[in-house]
């Protein structure tokens, strides 16, 4: 068909092929911080990013629309934010 069709041969030169996505860049990134500069001995690189999906499954997270409180506010345990 892309031999025989010259409007076809046109939207597919002109049009940059996407490569496929490689799931393993996705665990690089993030939040990054120097918390010690300097440390003396065997340093070990954890990757927290791997723990969204813990975070996501065991903790609390607010759901729905967010209700204002202005007035009369009591902190409790039971209070998000």
């Amino acid at each position: 068909m892309k031999k025989q069709d010259p409007e076809l041969q046109l939207f597919l030169s002109s049009h940059e092929l996407q490569h496929r996505l490689n799931p393993r860049d996705s665990f690089f990134g993030g939040r990054t911080n120097a918390i010690r500069l300097y440390y003396q001995g065997d340093i070990k690189y954890v990757d927290f990013t791997l723990l969204y999906p813990w975070v996501n499954k065991y903790c609390i997270y607010p759901v729905g629309h967010p209700q204002i409180i202005t007035k009369d506010l009591k902190k409790s345990k039971t209070t998000l934010g």
